[in-house]
């Protein structure tokens, strides 16, 4: 199935809202109708034509009304006891509740209609929590403080035009079987939610703060709308949390969470705010996210779903002026977090932004994008460490199997270290990306066929990137393009694959250290699926490793004695630095070799570098030279060496042979 990016429906809610007005006689889009209060103490009163009054006398309420709208000039006052008190207003009318004008309360209000309840554009509510839900209550259990909500025969929708403003720590949860806004939803230091789904769990903790849980999924889409969950308004919760959530049945609604408006949760009093985005199917974000941290550490960002797109000119911002926040897009840290949902699926697209540096002190943040099949990037992600000090953060774009990349990465630091770049796919080829990459045309890749085993990365579009990089294989990583050295001083290159390298090209840093390491034994290699075979680190002809005054590290691991792949030989070329070489084979086959076509070469005056060769269970074979320069040691540490060439140590150095 392919999905392709979702244009607003703004406009088509808008004239659906004014359909149902107008099949609504004016006489029905009045006052609240016949209000009979059945649980709890309190009394229903109309001190005008214009106004409903509700008094509270009891800690909960519940109210039946025969309809519940609210007419453009027209108000209901809520007058409860406390900020905690609750009122369920059970709504048994067959049309959705229109609330054109205004509602006000000191405490939590509870609005129910299985038919669905629309606020209009020019309706404004100010409460301390408002709960407004297409599903049914029961009123015992509301009475009880069990917040159980459930769809029985209808389930309506909740659509919002207007303005609703919650109190400084209070609640907004917009709740339904379908669930949009178009229009402004405040509650600072508070939590907004917006869900889809059939039956769900609310409560309240001891801050009163909202919590909920989605137990059943939703069934059925009646009134065929493209999204169960929709932003396209603003939603601000500064120091507080924004959650969008749907669970649905499969196919169902085209995507179940779609945000193309505003949501803000920065942070206030150093205290950051988290919004998430999560659902069952297609979560979609094209709009602005944003948890600064105006005063300390950006806050924490989560786009889940089984499949996840970053769509448009899509922005996510958590930097903060101490410190960059957390970005999850479509799982955590090599989809390891079992906390944390993985999407089978992720694309982020080309005009995309996510940022979470630090701007003036700290250490950049952590941005993962990642799919346990496939990821799609061409965005561009930002991580850079404090303009007066603190280091770059820490970026993972990676997928269990294949992913394509031509996006942007920076994790520089102006007065500290380079952040990392991890990049982890099956299997990694680095070539001109134009050969064998596929092109996406649409939001996701087709999902029966996602794509070959491998994933290919340009050599130069590694070289631009500001960063340390890490090329993490499952399987293979061949090197068929030169990967030339970065603008970036100090940047380090580092491979390490689960099985074999294959090194076809040229590697150069700028005096920044090359790490190799086959059949490694990395944890989050070794707990992945990986094919069995020979593992061994290949140079072909002619072909250098040069990390200028940086150390070159090679090593074959044994797997950590969890993999059944034999290790083999290191077969070297050119490998030259003014820094530290040292190669190690630590094969757990006899007669794994370190075998030297060419020259291991340590040039220019330098005093007290290393070279070390160590091949545990084999020999060294050395075709063409050993060469080190002024005060320089050499460490052969080998079951055996056999030589055409030169093993040199000049001047001052030592020789140690073992």
């Amino acid at each position: 199935m392919k999905i392709k990016p979702t244009r607003s429906n703004n406009i088509l809610a808008l004239a659906i809202a004014g359909l149902l007005l107008a099949a609504v006689p004016d006489s029905i889009v009045a006052a609240p109708q016949n209000g009979k209060i059945v649980k709890g103490e309190g009394s229903i009163s109309l001190p005008d034509v214009k106004t409903t009054r509700v008094l509270q006398n009891s800690q909960s309420l519940v109210i039946d009304w025969a309809s519940f709208n609210v007419a453009p000039n027209e108000q209901v006052n809520f007058i409860q006891p406390s900020s905690s008190a609750t009122v369920l207003n059970n709504i048994f009318d067959q049309n959705p509740s229109q609330i054109f004008g205004s509602i006000n309360a000191n405490g939590r209000v509870f609005l129910s209609n299985p038919n669905g309840l629309i606020f209009g554009p020019d309706s404004v509510v100010n409460v301390n929590s408002l709960i407004a839900t297409g599903l049914s209550m029961n009123a015992d259990e509301f009475m009880q403080g069990y917040y159980n909500l459930e769809a029985l025969q209808t389930a309506g929708a909740v659509i919002n035009y207007g303005l609703i403003n919650a109190a400084t720590g209070g609640n907004v949860a917009l709740l339904g079987s379908e669930v949009a806004n178009h229009g402004s939803i405040l509650a600072s230091y508070g939590h907004v939610v917006m869900a889809s789904g059939k039956q769900m769990v609310l409560n309240f903790d001891g801050d009163g703060l909202i919590n909920f849980q989605v137990n059943e999924q939703m069934l059925n889409n009646a009134s065929n709308s493209e999204n169960a969950v929709h932003n396209t308004g603003q939603i601000q919760a500064d120091a507080g949390q924004i959650i969008l959530a749907g669970d649905v049945a499969a196919d169902v609604f085209t995507n179940v969470v779609n945000n193309e408006g505003m949501l803000q949760a920065s942070s206030i009093s150093n205290v950051g705010g988290v919004i998430r985005l999560q659902s069952s199917g297609a979560t979609l974000h094209s709009g602005e996210i944003n948890v600064t941290g105006e005063n300390g550490q950006g806050g924490i960002v989560q786009i889940l779903g089984d499949q996840v797109g970053l769509m448009g000119s899509a922005v996510v911002d958590a930097s903060g002026v101490s410190g960059g926040g957390v970005v999850l897009i479509g799982g955590d840290y090599q989809g390891s977090n079992d906390d944390i949902q993985n999407a089978s699926q992720t694309y982020v697209g080309e005009n995309t932004s996510i940022s979470a540096d630090a701007i003036e002190s700290g250490n950049g943040g952590n941005v993962i994008v990642w799919a346990d099949n496939t990821t799609q990037y061409y965005g561009d992600i930002s991580a850079r460490g404090g303009s007066i000090s603190g280091d770059g953060g820490f970026v993972e774009i990676s997928a269990k199997s294949w992913m394509d990349f031509s996006g942007d990465v920076d994790t520089s630091a102006d007065q500290g270290d380079l952040g990392l770049l991890l990049l982890d796919p099956k299997n990694i080829i680095i070539q001109d990306a134009g050969v064998g990459t596929e092109v996406a045309s649409v939001a996701f890749v087709d999902a029966e066929d996602p794509g070959p085993d491998d994933t290919i990365f340009d050599g130069d579009d590694l070289a631009g990137l500001d960063s340390n990089i890490l090329l993490q294989a499952t399987n293979d990583i061949t090197i068929n393009e030169a990967i030339p050295a970065t603008s970036s001083t100090g940047r380090t290159l580092a491979m390490d694959a689960g099985r074999s390298i294959f090194i076809n090209d040229d590697l150069t840093t700028n005096d920044a250290d090359i790490n190799i390491t086959a059949n490694t034994s990395d944890a989050a290699i070794t707990d992945l699926t990986r094919e069995a075979g020979a593992a061994e680190i290949t140079m072909a002809d002619g072909i250098t490793i040069d990390a200028g005054n940086g150390n070159i590290v090679i090593t074959m691991s044994n797997g950590g004695g969890t993999t059944n792949n034999s290790t083999g030989d290191i077969t070297l070329e050119t490998v030259t630095t003014t820094g530290d070489v040292t190669v190690t084979n630590n094969g757990t086959t006899s007669g794994s070799d370190i075998l030297q076509d060419q020259d291991v070469t340590t040039s220019g005056s330098i005093t007290a570098n290393n070279i070390t060769l160590n091949s545990t269970n084999g020999g060294i074979g050395v075709t063409g030279g050993i060469n080190t320069t002024t005060s320089t040691n050499l460490s052969l540490s080998t079951g055996g060496i056999g030589t055409a060439g030169n093993i040199a140590v000049i001047d001052s150095g030592n020789l140690t042979v073992s």
